[in-house]
């Protein structure tokens, strides 16, 4: 409801571009977080040039196959060790000064190919590692140019390449479909680094600690003893080297200061006297100098046995020795040795050598450890399988109630819903079952859980399988949330029953202002679901609603980010909002970012005379305060929309209130609209003091919106005109609804309570 008339169309505007770039034949222009792609070829030439990948896709499979040879025949020849620390350090001065991978080059992104593609092709090729040479400063920057060009091929002209190849000769080429497989290559190939470091070791609790006896039985040692021995291993790869450095530095300065009164008591000449180290040090302190040397310049940072003390048993099953694995340069295979197969290191994250177990990569560790041991404990308890699965299920469904219940503290959270519900093209009615529901005021979410994994095969070799896994993780609960909203809509009222059919509620639809079918998955392939287009584009069966697919990783997030339900809220409908809209997001956190820079940002982003715009980079203030929370958490911002005081007091009440129209309407306000509004009631609250009259502060949007600021122990001298005003207000605005918000404050002008009250046109008296 709201004004009469409002049948203006919104036109889009000509915004003009920050900066505008051109690279051969393309035009970049960026708008904001925003970047559009323009093709300057003429259609002659745009032909000229498909037709040239096209005859150039074979050569170039070939180059990838030579140089593929190339870097194996490099790796082959130097000690792996010494490669891997190599490659750690490479990655880790690459990331020194950045808080976001958004700030990395071109050349920073490719040195963690350095450690996961150079790892892969060590456990795929038979190689003597004693005695094997250290890699030289020439030798090292040329198998890093290999890769390095490597990676560029694969991931621009090869699939440039290959698109064009195949549309010249596939009958069947869908040109969708083929934009969707290229992503799914790409994102497979290059992005690493599924959560934050500091949710890794809550997100293994969450998991596998309900698997506990089983992991016992099988390996010694209970879930909460592995994940503790894991997040040291992990710690020492994040944070392992710098915690020397600065053990170092004080060891120095301590090493100084007894070296000093050595030589001021005459008991050592000089700092070249041989018998130094043993004035100095004790026997355990130079065990401890021992360790933090093997620490800042061997191996020992990245030594699992040594630091987890994990059994040879557990070991061996999560490692692979050089030449041991057989599968990623098969003999025959067309893509053998290439990194758009799915990688060794993937599969088990440790290297054996000599007896011992290392691991040099944060992310091949954490990405997907859940899943690996979900595997191992399949292949060594076949008979769990059944029981693992229906854990999974519960537990995924329970992490997902219980953030939703952090996020919106006083919702009503029903877990396990049926409902009787009249089944497509039938007048049966059958019991169906939604995974939850969660009630907040006039919000409605149906929760739909999905604890199945997306699949672990490439998407080059198998995308059958990236199909099917949207299939199952989106469409089809989907689909189970749609049915009721539908049988909600059509009937205006459900009774809701729990597992054993027990009558628990009504719901009535009229209760509802705001309604969204949330699909939670374990398991983050936010590259994809955060892009509404999807399902349509690969033909796979699209939802009658809206919905909201989010991972938990991403839901953990939120949970941090928010601390207001009615924030919260604004934000679902926002996001409700854009997946129904043509932008192209890159991942879930990037709605987040738009929605804090831009509030209502398909709005925003909808102004674009264009069809289509692509965001970029929103995600870099989220990658700073988590960044932050890790190393120093002082300096950890949280990224938030400005909310002046006196607009944030209002919220709070309304959190409190749970009235989260209300808040929607305040909260749609920009941040221009925002700081007008508390400059309002600042000099309302001062001027009413002194001139004893209400001064009503009204917000035309929607819904016409009046606020009146009622102060303590004022008498205010036309109190009894309110009702008045409002109606004359909306008869000359021309609007069918108002609500009036009435603040009250007390002598400090604290805002301590507020009440509500709609008024409707047709109440309006002759």
């Amino acid at each position: 409801m709201g004004k009469k008339s409002s049948n203006k169309r919104n036109k889009k505007l000509k915004i003009k571009p920050n900066e505008i770039v051109q690279n051969g034949a393309y035009t970049f222009a960026r708008y904001g977080n925003a970047v559009e792609v323009r093709n300057n070829l003429t259609p002659y030439g745009f032909e000229y040039l498909k037709e040239k990948l096209a005859g150039d896709f074979l050569e170039i499979c070939k180059d990838i196959n030579l140089r593929i040879a190339r870097i194996r025949e490099i790796i082959s020849n130097y000690n792996p060790l010494s490669l891997l620390h190599r490659g750690y350090f490479c990655y880790a001065t690459a990331s020194i000064g950045k808080t976001s991978p958004t700030q990395f080059s071109h050349d920073d992104n490719l040195s963690c190919r350095m450690v996961d593609y150079v790892q892969s092709i060590i456990v795929s090729t038979k190689i003597n590692s004693d005695n094997k040479p250290e890699i030289s400063q020439e030798k090292w920057d040329e198998l890093f140019n290999e890769i390095k060009e490597l990676y560029t091929i694969l991931n621009v002209t090869f699939h440039l390449a290959k698109s064009c190849y195949l549309e010249k000769t596939d009958p069947n080429y869908d040109k969708k479909e083929d934009n969707i497989f290229v992503l799914a290559q790409m994102n497979w190939a290059l992005v690493t680094g599924n959560r934050y470091y500091v949710y890794e070791i809550q997100h293994l609790k969450d998991l596998l600690l309900p698997h506990n006896e089983i992991f016992k039985n099988l390996f010694g040692i209970t879930i909460e003893d592995f994940i503790d021995r894991i997040g040291r291993l992990g710690d020492s790869l994040v944070c392992g080297f710098a915690d020397a450095m600065d053990e170092h530095k004080k060891i120095s300065d301590i090493s100084q200061s007894r070296l000093d009164k050595l030589i001021e008591s005459g008991k050592a000449k000089d700092s070249d006297d041989e018998n130094i180290p043993n004035l100095l040090w004790n026997d355990e302190e130079k065990t401890k100098l021992k360790d933090l040397y093997s620490r800042l310049y061997y191996y020992d940072l990245f030594n699992v046995q040594k630091i987890t003390g994990f059994s040879e048993e557990l070991l061996n099953e999560l490692s692979l020795a050089p030449g041991e694995d057989a599968e990623f340069f098969a003999e025959g295979d067309e893509y053998a040795g290439w990194p758009l197969k799915l990688l060794p290191i993937n599969q088990k994250p440790f290297l054996k050598i000599n007896g011992n177990y290392y691991c040099f990569d944060q992310h091949s560790l954490f990405d997907d450890l859940y899943r690996i041991i979900q595997r191992l404990i399949f292949k060594l308890a076949s008979d769990y399988k059944e029981n693992w699965n229906e854990i999974q299920q519960k537990q995924s469904e329970k992490i997902a109630i219980n953030l939703f219940r952090k996020l919106l503290p006083d919702a009503e959270a029903i877990p396990n819903v049926f409902t009787k519900c009249q089944l497509e093209g039938s007048n049966r009615h059958n019991w169906c079952e939604n995974d939850g529901l969660i009630i907040y005021d006039d919000f409605l979410i149906i929760l739909e859980v999905k604890g199945g994994s997306f699949t672990y095969t490439p998407p080059t070799t198998d995308f059958f399988a990236f199909k099917s896994s949207l299939k199952n993780l989106i469409s089809k609960p989907a689909k189970q949330g749609q049915r009721l909203l539908e049988n909600l809509e059509k009937n205006g009222e459900l009774e809701l029953f729990d597992k054993n059919h027990n009558f628990i509620k009504k719901i009535n639809i009229s209760d509802f202002r705001e309604t969204i079918i949330c699909c939670f998955t374990l398991d983050n392939f936010t590259a994809f679901s955060a892009k509404p287009s999807i399902l349509k584009d690969l033909n796979i069966e699209t939802p009658k609603y809206p919905i909201w697919s989010v991972s938990l990783d991403d839901l953990r997030i939120y949970s941090n980010i928010f601390d207001s339900p009615s924030k919260f809220l604004h934000f679902l409908e926002k996001r409700k909002q854009a997946a129904s809209s043509n932008i192209h997001f890159n991942d879930e956190l990037d709605h987040l970012g738009a929605y804090i820079e831009h509030n209502c940002y398909v709005n925003y982003y909808e102004q674009f005379d264009r069809e289509s715009v692509m965001l970029n980079a929103y995600s870099e203030k989220f990658d700073t305060y988590h960044h932050y929370l890790l190393a120093n958490p002082q300096k950890a911002i949280k990224p938030k929309q400005n909310t002046p005081s006196r607009l944030e007091e209002i919220i709070k009440l309304l959190d409190i209130q749970q009235k989260s129209k209300l808040a929607s309407l305040l909260l749609d306000l920009g941040g221009d609209e925002r700081s007008e509004l508390h400059s309002k009631l600042e000099g309302a609250l001062v001027r009413q003091a002194e001139s004893k009259y209400l001064m009503p502060i009204i917000h035309y949007g929607g819904t016409c919106l009046t606020m009146f600021c009622i102060q303590d122990q004022i008498n205010y001298v036309n109190s009894n005109e309110i009702e008045n005003y409002i109606y004359a207000n909306m008869l000359i605005s021309d609007y069918s609804e108002s609500i009036a918000l009435f603040l009250k404050y007390d002598k400090n002008n604290l805002l301590y309570g507020m009440n509500s009250k709609c008024y409707f046109s047709e109440d309006i008296p002759e």
